[in-house]
């Protein structure tokens, strides 16, 4: 899915429930974005969801002066903090869970995918692709969960046109089955 301006990213995510995860937070993209959403999300009674998981993640950064982040966690608190007072955002999950944010992520996936539109913000690649594979869970419906990487602009890139975007543009291989055969026993392909 792309999106031509940030008025289509507000308008796609109207009956959706967003989760970031601690990544995404601390992305440069992260205040932009939720300034930008503050007046539209307002207007609708709209909130973006933050798991717990993630403000202890952040804690732990801060008490650890040497942590490259730790000055993005700072200014990603006080962000978190200022748009909860004003009732954007909402903590999720409790305290009392040892789970990191990529384990509440995907427990939130796997639980209200049956019945909540579900946006799921990450700049690590891998927990998008857990939270893409809940799509193809056959065993009960759920609706399409959507997963977006947030950039520095505070502008979404969704990692499922992405991946299509590199499948079109990996070059294949040129060797024969016996050869492919032989390479992908020695992990080279």
């Amino acid at each position: 899915m792309l999106f031509n301006s940030f008025y289509s990213i507000i308008y796609f995510l109207n009956n959706k429930h967003i989760y970031f995860d601690t990544t995404a937070v601390l992305s440069g993209g992260f205040e932009g974005f939720i300034q930008r959403c503050s007046a539209p999300f307002d207007n609708r009674d709209k909130k973006i969801y933050i798991p717990f998981a993630v403000i202890k993640e952040l804690s732990d950064k801060i008490k650890d002066p040497q942590d490259e982040f730790n000055y993005r966690a700072k200014k990603a608190l006080e962000v978190i903090s200022k748009y909860k007072d004003m009732n954007l955002l909402e903590i999720t999950g409790s305290n009392t869970e040892n789970d990191t944010a990529k384990q509440q992520l995907v427990r939130i996936a796997v639980k209200y995918r049956s019945n909540k539109e579900l946006v799921f913000v990450t700049r690590n690649p891998t927990l998008a692709k857990d939270l893409i594979l809940q799509n193809n869970i056959k065993s009960y419906k759920g609706n399409r969960i959507c997963v977006f990487d947030l950039d520095d602009r505070g502008l979404f890139t969704d990692y499922e046109e992405e991946k299509k975007q590199c499948a079109k543009s990996t070059p294949k291989d040129n060797f024969d089955d016996k050869s492919r055969d032989i390479l992908k026993s020695f992990g080279l392909l």
